[in-house]
């Protein structure tokens, strides 16, 4: 029997992928976090992050108009074609609906790749970049370049729409009470599930474009970033709480990791861990500009992606933990999947979503008996083998295989 509960995480941690050799196949057992699973080609331009659902199908929009359906092992599910540039990330119902919004619609499609309905109901001719948010009760919110909060049903029936007086191009946030936030061109409202206005913030030190997505913190906080190299904070009545300066203009939306930090990416490629008070824990620089936002793993792991296609993977300490370089630059934000694969799709000529093993132990368990640390050997396994990183020194590691 083959232990390697020993060997992971330190051994793959080095950068190694571990193989086992049989008479029939060479199987990857397992995987150095920040090396790649596999790549899908999709051959067009987006700077949107990817939706994944729970059963791990991830759904990428194209300006092209196209939505690809991708299973997690990285082949095509289905393909459905929207007839109109897509300027924004799918979002994904409960029930496994999919919208998406092109340039003077939204569309809803089931999981199967089959159109349910199409809203185009506006008043005048709308631009769309404003990705939906879903309600607790299925309500789908998205806002418009006519100025317009809407609030459809599932059904996709207008339930009510909200006039906020200037552009909406970010993605409206939902909150405790079912409070919608949105930010447009100067101002971020807090509306009413009902499609009221709650209070609407304008108390910027200078004037200031928001295009960024909120981020609601545990205790309520909302957290929106300004082109005005800013950081706010505000608290649930709309009052401003604390103002955090950047030392560049900001496209990035804030996200919240553990201990409630708040995460944030400035035009020059700096990442900021920022208190719940406001003060600065620490920062991390990328090679270079950044024009995507931050997420943030399950294990509190920041990932980041920059203009020259690098993916770097950062620990909740600021400490660099691994990096992958794509074959083009990254225009949009990685997602993680809930086993922490990390999805990255290069919005440029590379044309390509990737998807990345983010855990030190991710055994592939149907390829083998018993458990992932345990491998039964019997006389068909024939040899064991490894790759080992090419920046790594010459005699440097000793690798002991276990044999019970």
């Amino acid at each position: 029997m083959l232990s390697l509960s020993k060997l992971c995480p330190n051994f793959l941690a080095t950068g190694f992928t571990l193989f086992i050799l049989s008479l029939s196949t060479i199987h990857a057992l397992a995987q150095a976090p920040g090396t790649l699973k596999w790549s899908f080609e999709i051959g067009n331009i987006s700077n949107f992050a990817s939706s994944i659902a729970p059963d791990g199908t991830i759904y990428a929009s194209l300006w092209n108009g196209n939505l690809y359906a991708i299973k997690a092992d990285g082949t095509l599910k289905w393909k459905a074609d929207q007839t109109g540039s897509v300027w924004a990330s799918p979002a994904i119902g409960t029930d496994g609906t999919v919208y998406v919004v092109s340039w003077n619609k939204l569309s809803a499609i089931n999981s199967k790749g089959k159109l349910k309905w199409i809203f185009d109901g506006f008043e005048v001719a709308n631009y769309l970049e404003s990705s939906p948010a879903i309600g607790a009760d299925g309500t789908i919110y998205f806002g418009s370049y006519g100025k317009k909060l809407y609030a459809l049903n599932p059904n996709g029936h207008l339930k009510w729409m909200f006039d906020t007086g200037s552009y909406i191009s970010a993605t409206p946030v939902i909150g405790c009470h079912g409070t919608v936030y949105v930010v447009s061109w100067g101002k971020l409202s807090a509306i009413n599930p009902a499609g009221k206005l709650k209070w609407v913030f304008k108390g910027f030190e200078a004037e200031s474009y928001l295009d960024a997505t909120p981020a609601i913190g545990a205790d309520g906080t909302i957290y929106f970033s300004a082109y005005g190299k800013k950081l706010y904070a505000l608290k649930s009545n709309g009052t401003l709480k604390w103002i955090f300066d950047t030392d560049c203009y900001i496209c990035s939306s804030p996200a919240i990791g553990t201990n409630d930090t708040i995460y944030l990416c400035s035009n020059t490629g700096r990442l900021y861990a920022i208190g719940p008070d406001g003060a600065q824990k620490w920062t991390f620089d990328t090679d270079n500009k950044v024009f995507s936002s931050p997420v943030v793993g399950a294990d509190g792991t920041i990932y980041i992606s920059s203009y020259t296609g690098r993916l770097s993977a950062i620990n909740p300490n600021g400490t660099p933990k691994w990096e992958f370089y794509t074959d083009n630059r990254i225009l949009g934000s990685p997602s993680v999947s809930s086993n922490n694969t990390v999805y990255v799709y290069t919005g440029s000529k590379d044309g390509k979503l990737y998807a990345i093993e983010s855990n030190a132990c991710n055994f592939n368990k149907n390829a083998f008996p018993g458990s992932p640390a345990e491998i039964k050997t019997s006389d068909q396994w024939v040899g064991i083998g490894f790759s080992m990183p090419k920046n790594l020194k010459k005699n440097s590691v000793s690798v002991a295989f276990q044999f019970d």
